[in-house]
């Protein structure tokens, strides 16, 4: 693995005033390099995978449009070389609000018919490429598919396999000591997204696979273990409460055991995830 601190910053500025400065500074990106020609950028926004293939890159995940021309000076670090795709995993605006900044008139942009629909209804660019279930793209030498298992992170998700290189990038169905957001306005649907995470578990069994989060570092199955395991202790306390007979205030006094388990994750979504979860587990 190869990895990089890529400044894009006035080179007058100390690392931390990198950071101090960054409303109105080019962030700092982290480059990985996880598996030969694939590469995560992280940092300002959801992670964004960069795939080599032959002449031509192929992306996930744009990040914001503010820092558009950060970002693309991150992705030509790795390869100066013509966006030919990019694919938005949903639509939130830290992983598509780029759209409008990254892609070059050559670039097709593919996402989730709900993700496309949402993103147009957010003022943002949509998709060229449009799938309901599943999308098969021939990249180069590498194969390339889109999957979509209905609504969990969101009702758009989409779920992108690098067959060759053995790369799964999960997009916002996997956050790695976050607690991702959840909301039924996204389409959120909790029991689905369990589902999902099982249905991953049974199909990607290879334990060379590199699963690459929405948020945080990349990882192998035990991502995709973990995040279920997260979910369903959620779920099952919010079930066992309304066994019990209790409001969901009452529930939600009575979680601190949940929120001490999981006191160092990152993000401010736990209490509206547990919300959900009450609502679901009254279903």
């Amino acid at each position: 693995m190869k990895l990089r601190l890529l400044a894009i910053a006035l080179s007058t500025l100390t690392p931390l005033a990198c950071f101090v400065a960054y409303a109105g500074q080019d962030p700092q990106y982290e480059v990985v390099e996880v598996r030969d020609g694939v590469h995560v950028i992280r940092g300002a926004g959801a992670n964004t995978v960069v795939l080599e293939t032959g002449d031509e890159l192929l992306v996930v995940d744009s990040k914001f449009a503010r820092h558009g021309g950060a970002l693309r000076r991150a992705i030509e670090s790795i390869r100066a070389a013509p966006i030919r795709w990019l694919i938005n995993s949903h639509h939130h605006a830290e992983n598509c609000d780029g759209n409008r900044a990254l892609p070059t008139e050559a670039t097709r942009i593919v996402a989730h018919d709900n993700a496309d629909r949402r993103m147009r209804e957010d003022s943002r660019r949509g998709a060229d490429v449009r799938f309901k279930s599943r999308l098969t793209l021939q990249v180069g030498d590498e194969t390339v598919t889109c999957h979509h298992k209905g609504a969990a992170h969101t009702d758009g998700d989409t779920l992108v396999h690098f067959h060759d290189a053995r790369v799964l990038v999960a997009g916002g169905l996997i956050a790695v000591e976050r607690h991702p957001a959840a909301a039924t306005e996204d389409g959120t649907d909790l029991r689905g997204w369990i589902r999902a995470l099982v249905e991953l578990e049974r199909d990607f069994r290879d334990d060379e696979l590199i699963v690459i989060p929405g948020d945080g570092e990349h990882g192998g199955r035990a991502l995709i273990t973990n995040q279920l395991a997260y979910l369903r202790e959620v779920l099952d306390y919010m079930e066992d409460a309304q066994r019990h007979g209790l409001t969901q205030q009452e529930a939600l006094r009575n979680a601190d055991l949940l929120r001490t388990k999981f006191v160092d994750y990152g993000g401010d979504h736990f209490e509206a995830m547990l919300r959900l979860a009450y609502q679901v587990a009254g279903r």
